[in-house]
């Protein structure tokens, strides 16, 4: 969404700014309504450190970053060999037309495919940690649990598989992951780091997770079973580290905390007076 388009001037102006419902319809039938809000999404922004309206919600997108994608199954909404489809948003309130010129910059692929080709197929399809790539880098470097995406490729809902990662010359490890996804659904899967020696290999510096047994089976397509990525080792300080904060002119804005390998917070500070180091 962008512009600032308001009748009287009051938040939220459209289109950057308002939470809109979304709408796709197939031969007038609704089929899916979603929303694109961007809550917290922008202060993760990989292009950072940013500041004034960078940091906001906003309405699909995010300043420097990606635009995310949304999927919607129309399978089971057309028959025959011809389908209508529409796309619609919240309409302009009545009692602010002037919300009506704001706009939406709009990108629509349709795709079809046919049969799914194996029963049983797992696959990674991302490694978010650990990962030296720069849109990653919010999250990394990391000496905590990794992060992958696991997707079911297969026609068969998938329910289970068993993860296994190691770094290059270090000791595999192995987790059990359950679940249920159907056909090209997909989803966040943390795999615990025992401790700090599971990153000591042969110094390549590169991770490999690869899923097996889906379903208690074989994986019939091994092809993309497997990912590896190559990530960075923090830096380790020693006897003591020191952080400076300073809070600027809306300190009501800011906090922090810091937390340990475990993620317990070991500190943090909130509500404090406006440009001041601490």
């Amino acid at each position: 969404g962008h512009g600032h388009a308001s009748n009287d001037g009051t938040y939220p102006h459209c289109c950057e700014w308002k939470d809109n419902t979304h709408y796709l319809y197939a031969n007038g039938t609704e089929v899916d309504q979603w929303h694109i809000w961007q809550t917290h999404d922008c202060a993760q922004n990989p292009v950072y450190p940013q500041g004034g309206t960078w940091l906001g919600s906003r309405e699909g997108w995010c300043p420097g970053d990606l635009v995310k994608d949304h999927w919607v199954e129309l399978t089971g909404a057309v028959s025959g060999s011809t389908a209508t489809l529409d796309y619609g948003i919240t309409p302009v309130p009545g009692s602010n037309l002037g919300m009506g010129n704001g706009n939406y910059v709009v990108n629509m692929d349709l795709f079809e495919y046919g049969a799914p080709t194996h029963a049983l197929d797992a696959e990674i399809t991302e490694v978010k940690r650990p990962n030296d790539q720069g849109y990653f880098s919010r999250d990394n470097p990391i000496c905590s649990d990794a992060l992958v995406v696991l997707r079911n490729a297969g026609g068969t809902a998938l329910t289970s598989a068993t993860l296994t990662y190691q770094v290059s010359g270090g000791q595999p490890q192995t987790y059990a992951w359950t679940g249920n996804l159907a056909h090209m659904e997909e989803a966040e899967v943390v795999l615990p780091i025992p401790d700090g020696t599971f990153w000591s290999g042969d110094g390549g510096n590169r991770f490999t997770v690869t899923v097996s047994g889906p379903n208690g089976g074989t994986d019939q397509h091994a092809a993309n079973d497997s990912y590896t990525t190559r990530f960075e080792l923090p830096v380790i300080y020693q006897p003591d580290i020191y952080l400076y904060y300073k809070t600027n002119n809306r300190p009501q804005e800011n906090t922090y905390t810091i937390r340990n390998l475990w993620g317990d917070v070991v500190w943090s500070r909130s509500n404090l007076p406006a440009n001041t180091t601490y």
